[in-house]
């Protein structure tokens, strides 16, 4: 192999070990840890793919509110810790649940295909 096809060669495994690590780093919550990191009554800032911004309040009581960005109308809901992660119900609507996953200070919500459905920052 000459010495170009080397440096290619080590280029390219430094780069599938770089976007490894990266994607190692990010963590999934325990429910413990859910509870902890959010379920204190501390507004969450929320964001949907979409670009729908909220706030989202979850109180250790199991009740929730979810206020739209630029609203001061909140929506009065409920939340619980399941066995992996979270589950919450909104007004009149069936419950759902999620798993959070953290890399750094950001949190990716996970819905129960795997799919991002939120990123929330504290």
């Amino acid at each position: 192999m000459g010495q170009m096809k080397k440096r290619v060669a080590l280029a390219a495994a430094v780069a599938c070990l770089s976007v490894s690590t990266a994607m190692a780093a990010a963590t999934t919550l325990t429910p413990d840890q859910i509870k902890t990191t959010f379920g204190t009554g501390a507004p969450i800032k929320s964001e949907s793919p979409g670009g729908a911004g909220f706030t989202i309040v979850l109180n250790t009581d199991g009740t929730a509110t979810r206020t739209p960005k630029g609203s001061k109308l909140p929506t009065k809901g409920k939340w619980r810790v399941s066995d992996t992660g979270y589950c919450s119900t909104w007004v009149n609507n069936p419950e759902h649940c999620y798993t959070i996953s953290q890399d750094g200070a950001k949190y990716t919500v996970l819905d129960a295909t795997g799919k991002p459905a939120a990123t929330w920052t504290k």
